[in-house]
């Protein structure tokens, strides 16, 4: 406003002319309080982008270290499982248990920072999503283990049954060998006594029943042995 005798140029709430001294006219309703006066509108970020900044970076970077995480944990499972067929943690090689640590690092550090945050992180719009989104980013990894376990499973039965099998078989081979080579030496013995024994007598006759009995049972159990045993 101006100033009634001057013509001055004064504040609005103005109750004396700072140049000639005249009081003014003010009505009450014209004087707006202090407390009471609005401050011109102004984005967010013009007040203060720092604090702006920071609470976007508490938002994302929880989401970036679990992707991180969440991402090398997968890939490290299904190339382990497309060829090998068996998921290495810290059976295989040096690298891959370094892997499976950095993995595991990303998506505890993301985890920790978010919860750190939590409260902050509830004020921010959409945090239901995030926090659906962080869940899922976080169990990926105890997934992951549970299911190589499961998978790692079978194979080391599987493994352990085959050489079990493969040991019985070679046992009974052996078994079986064993019992032509004694089979075999009862055989010959009677030869040799059929050889020196004269023919007719009492002696010779009961070794060629008892040779005929040997016979019998060595072509029971074993039938390729039948062209070269004989009986008399």
């Amino acid at each position: 406003m101006f100033c009634q005798k001057c013509g001055k140029q004064l504040r609005d709430d103005a109750a004396f002319c700072d140049g000639c001294g005249e009081r003014q006219n003010v009505s009450p309703q014209q004087v707006t309080p202090v407390y009471q006066q609005q401050t011109p509108f102004m984005p967010a970020y013009f007040q203060n982008p720092t604090a702006l900044t920071f609470k976007k970076n508490i938002s994302i970077l929880p989401i970036i270290l679990l992707s991180i995480g969440a991402t090398g944990t997968l890939l490290l499972f299904f190339i382990s499982l497309f060829s090998y067929d068996y998921i290495y943690f810290f059976d295989g090689y040096d690298s891959t248990s370094v892997f499976w640590i950095l993995s595991g690092m990303f998506i505890l550090s993301g985890l920790i920072l978010f919860l750190v945050n939590l409260k902050k992180q509830i004020k921010m719009p959409h945090f239901k999503l995030k926090a659906i989104f962080v869940s899922i980013l976080t169990l990926l990894l105890p997934i992951a283990i549970v299911s190589g376990v499961f998978i790692n499973q079978p194979s080391s039965y599987y493994s352990s049954n085959t050489v079990t099998a493969a040991g019985q078989a070679a046992q009974a081979a052996q078994d079986r060998l064993d019992r032509l080579y004694e089979l075999k030496a009862q055989y010959d013995e009677i030869q040799t006594r059929l050889n020196s024994l004269p023919k007719g007598s009492s002696a010779y006759k009961a070794a060629v029943a008892e040779n005929n009995r040997l016979v019998k049972e060595i072509v029971k159990e074993f039938p390729e042995m039948a062209p070269y045993v004989s009986t008399r």
